[in-house]
């Protein structure tokens, strides 16, 4: 007996998750650009990775729950609408404020469609676990393009500085366009405004266990978009794009891997094994500049795919399993508001390290405030009760 096709409501959904990675890394193999051919400093170009998060925390924080009162559909359009304005922004930069501006409207187009788009991909899945493990691949192809084809572009390609944001910006119209032709869905009855989303029923434990796990998960994205290139190419030695793309590849590649054959069936042993896999890669980082060896690094980011993996998988799952069709998406960008707000956090204070000790002395803290978190989810975890 053949299965019936996955609606195209869960393809395009997919896509508009996968747009999210792609957008939130679209400058990360540009940043050693910016610095090289504009004079940035490094603090400044952890400011540009910052100021995206810290709007995305602001939109979930008040318009977090958005969809679930104007459907699925109208606001994927409107965050498309928006990550499409920055990205054209960037297609043009010239200087550090429009860099800023324009991740200001990536925040905000990534801001409202990121919740919205992962519930679509919940209800349109034949089972929860399908839906998890879809979400995390969807993020993986975004990553793998903004890290992988903009590497190859920045090296091979000319206007390296804006060519890659062309790219991004046609498959976000034609992403825009697919998302048109969905059918209008149910909305939430009555008049929205902004408010936190309601939390009862899904437990202030397992929503805290479920939050730290994102929290530990998205700071991945720190090491290796915001600071990766740079890593890789200042304290490894690795002077190509195209290998540093691909090696940073491996991240959204392992996580993307494990989502779609592992899936996790148990969340509790989920987050034990991605706060394990998180520590493992935090180690090999530190390795790899100890030794400047590009094994280590390249071992890195592909042990960190798999821990975010893990913890995204299995924060999801505890965040769903206590949500209905008409709280998820609000639930789900609360979790995500926190997760934002560590890495934008954790992003500028390395930054700031880095301009002031060195680029290496600030790795290292970044790789102990991940081993950090790590044991917090296992902490977490522990006193939850097996599933």
């Amino acid at each position: 007996m053949r299965s019936s096709p996955l609606p195209m409501r869960l393809w395009v959904a997919s896509g508009v998750v996968a747009h999210t990675l792609w957008t939130s890394a679209a400058p990360a193999m540009t940043y050693p650009l910016y610095i090289r051919e504009w004079g940035l400093s490094t603090t400044q170009t952890t400011l540009v990775f910052a100021v995206y998060p810290a709007v995305v925390v602001l939109v979930m924080l008040f318009a977090g729950d958005l969809a679930d009162h104007v459907g699925r559909r109208k606001a994927m359009l409107w965050g498309l609408a928006a990550s499409g304005a920055g990205v054209a922004l960037f297609a043009v930069a010239t200087g550090l404020d429009t860099l800023i501006a324009g991740r200001v409207l990536m925040g905000v187009g990534v801001g409202l469609s990121a919740g919205p788009s992962a519930a679509a991909v919940a209800e349109s899945a034949p089972d929860r676990r399908t839906g998890a493990a879809i979400t995390v691949a969807a993020q993986a192809a975004g990553l793998i393009a903004a890290l992988a084809i903009d590497g190859v572009m920045v090296e091979y390609a000319p206007f390296p500085l804006h060519l890659p944001f062309v790219v991004l910006l046609t498959v976000i119209a034609l992403l825009f366009a697919l998302t048109l032709r969905l059918e209008t869905t149910r909305a939430r009855p009555g008049r929205w405004r902004p408010h936190l989303p309601d939390l009862s029923g899904i437990g202030g434990a397992g929503l805290g266990v479920a939050t730290i796990a994102l929290v530990t998960a998205y700071a991945h994205g720190v090491m290796v978009a915001a600071l990766g290139a740079q890593i890789a190419g200042s304290l490894v030695g690795s002077t190509s794009s195209t290998v540093n793309g691909l090696a940073l590849a491996l991240f959204p590649l392992a996580f993307g891997l494990v989502g779609l054959w592992l899936r996790v069936r148990d969340p509790r042993r989920g987050i034990f094994g991605g706060a394990l896999s998180t520590a493992t890669a935090m180690a090999l980082l530190t390795a790899s500049i100890l030794t400047r060896e590009l094994v280590f690094f390249v071992a890195a980011t592909f042990v960190s795919g798999v821990g975010y993996a893990l913890l995204v998988a299995a924060g999801f799952q505890i965040i769903d399993a206590g949500s209905t069709a008409t709280d998820r998406a609000g639930r789900i960008s609360f979790a995500l508001l926190f997760a934002y707000l560590v890495s934008g956090a954790l992003a500028l204070a390395l930054g700031w390290f880095a301009t002031l000790t060195g680029l290496s002395i600030s790795v290292f803290i970044g790789a102990g405030l991940m081993a950090a978190l790590a044991a917090a989810s296992v902490a977490g975890a522990w006193r939850q009760r097996p599933a």
